[in-house]
């Protein structure tokens, strides 16, 4: 039983190294000294791309050796899924042990987590109109990288369902799944790189630091891997004998896709949207990074608040009323970024969360 269930206690760990890894709010949150946290630093502080980079180059390196090590000691144990359907029940005692073990780690996680926010905002009123401002900016990015990563995905699973082994093909493919992998802040920092020549560029200019499409541009290549990942496991459910019968019927590629693949793929596209909208709500490092002066999403304007221990107001985003310096900061803010990449605000000011405490 032990060695049937290894490529998935594995590739568990695995996600759960990787996931720490890349971690960037509860670790400068906690003030604990990470990998993460001094890119953050070094960019936010010493405007230093250099430094950055060269952080997340270190960074690449536990994420290489846990991918390497999910290849070699994931491998499936020959003979070891044949009884894998077959249930196990439980003694009464056991039974009860394992659902309040399962139970615990809800509450623990979730329940009272979340009822001690339900009351922090409960007990804070905050303006409507601030909140609906963040959830917008939120939902339309979201939307607008699910709307990319279904559709990039969706044409990346078409043409391997066509037969085609091109180099470029398989170089996209390999680049949608290996997004997912690397932390945002490794992203970022290499979206960072790639975009500082194109500032003066000619044509290119909406692609520079701090530009909102080089923010939709890096979340949908971080996010690429679940709308492939989606599309091709619902084109394998599909006999291929279909789109030979539709072709034999005179059907052209355009009308297969919209009447054939497209309805039936429907859950499946939907599924990777939904998933892609999440994450994009979640992330925090390559949004942080990225995104454009005096824009925040929720994520971010939590982290602002948690970075600075308001921690009711962080259980419910704009819950704080504004004071009457803030305009004037807000102002100082914008003329400081003429001089500056990435400004340092105030709790007060869009800009963002100040630095990982040390």
């Amino acid at each position: 039983m032990l060695p049937a269930l290894r490529p998935a206690w594995i590739a568990g760990l695995i996600l759960v190294l990787m996931e720490t890894l890349a971690d960037y709010g509860a670790v400068s949150v906690l003030g604990v000294e990470t990998l993460t946290v001094g890119i953050f630093r070094v960019w936010h502080g010493m405007q230093s791309l250099e430094a950055a980079a060269q952080l997340a180059t270190l960074l690449l390196l536990p994420v290489a050796m846990l991918l390497f090590a999910e290849r070699r000691l994931g491998r499936a144990v020959p003979g070891g899924g044949e009884d894998g359907g077959r249930r196990i029940p439980l003694p009464r005692a056991g039974a009860a042990l394992a659902l309040g073990a399962v139970l615990a780690v809800l509450a623990a996680a979730l329940l009272i987590p979340l009822l001690a926010m339900i009351a922090w905002a409960r007990a804070h009123p905050w303006p409507i109109a601030r909140l609906l401002a963040l959830a917008t900016d939120t939902v339309l990015l979201g939307a607008a990288v699910a709307a990319a990563v279904t559709s990039l995905g969706l044409a990346l699973a078409l043409c391997e369902r066509a037969g085609r082994q091109a180099a470029s093909l398989r170089l996209a493919v390999a680049l949608a799944g290996l997004g997912y992998a690397l932390p945002g802040a490794v992203l970022a920092v290499g979206m960072l790189a790639l975009a500082a020549p194109l500032a003066h560029a000619p044509g290119l200019s909406f692609l520079g630091i701090g530009s909102l499409a080089l923010l939709l541009v890096a979340l949908s290549l971080r996010f690429l891997r679940l709308g492939h990942g989606t599309a091709a496991a619902g084109l394998a459910r599909i006999r291929p004998s279909l789109g030979e019968a539709a072709r034999t019927l005179g059907a052209s590629r355009r009308r297969r896709l919209l009447a054939l693949y497209l309805p039936m793929l429907r859950p499946s596209l939907a599924a990777a949207a939904l998933l892609a909208l999440l994450e994009t709500m979640k992330e925090l490092p390559a949004t942080l990074l990225l995104r454009p002066f005096g824009w925040d999403t929720l994520a971010v304007r939590i982290h602002a608040y948690a970075a600075e221990g308001m921690w009711r107001e962080a259980a419910m985003p704009g819950s704080r009323p504004r004071r009457p310096g803030a305009s004037r900061r807000r102002l100082a803010a914008a003329a400081s970024a003429r001089h500056s990449p990435a400004p340092q605000g105030s709790r007060d000011n869009a800009a963002g969360p100040p630095g990982p405490r040390s």
